[in-house]
């Protein structure tokens, strides 16, 4: 009986964690104020803490570019080997939140930049920001899929013992937890294409 409600829990995967933060997918058309001058960039919000959402940006960026902070806000500088133009191109980022929900800010510094050029590197920043919040998630799914391994081998050496039942079903509820959280994850990143 008691297996058959771990397997249950497990391939019904009820729901055992809420998300109580509002996530949108959404990269909105926004205005950004820098320094006195406005921006049209793009902006975009995350169910995560404003320190976990720049640690990843630090790494995202580093790949292809160079982050550095400003007073207010920070700069992303991509070589003209990277950005597929005659220019290095410079992108404005405020990050800004509370608690468990932040929101990441991007624009295209357009001093200095040829008007016709404008459009596709318009573009080419909405889906940096785009590829950056699929690449923030999907590390996620990756880290919980971690978890996962190993509470599951935890689970197998525990199912062995009948004295360990109640710690099995715990390790079972606990990954029962991270699979709902990992489906969950997954829409999110779906909900982006």
């Amino acid at each position: 009986m008691f297996k058959h409600l771990l397997l249950a829990l497990l391939f019904l995967g009820l729901p055992l964690i809420s998300f109580a933060q509002v996530y949108t997918p959404d990269i909105i058309d926004s205005k950004l104020a820098i320094e006195g001058a406005n921006y049209h960039g793009y902006l975009t919000y995350f169910d995560r803490k404003v320190g976990t959402v720049k640690k990843e940006l630090w790494t995202f960026c580093n790949q292809f570019g160079h982050l550095t902070k400003k007073e207010k806000y920070y700069t992303i500088t991509l070589s003209k080997i990277y950005n597929e133009g005659n220019v290095d191109l410079t992108l404005f980022v405020l990050l800004s939140g509370e608690d468990d929900k932040s929101s990441l800010s991007i624009a295209l510094n357009t001093v200095n930049l040829p008007q016709d050029k404008l459009p596709p590197y318009h573009e080419q920043t909405k889906t940096l920001l785009l590829n950056f919040k699929k690449t923030f998630y999907q590390k996620y799914i990756d880290n919980k899929i971690q978890n996962t391994k190993k509470l599951s081998r935890k689970y197998k050496k525990l199912s062995r013992h009948p004295d360990q039942e109640l710690a099995a079903y715990d390790t079972m509820k606990q990954i029962a937890s991270i699979n709902t959280e990992i489906q969950q994850l997954v829409k999110k990143i779906k909900a982006l294409e």
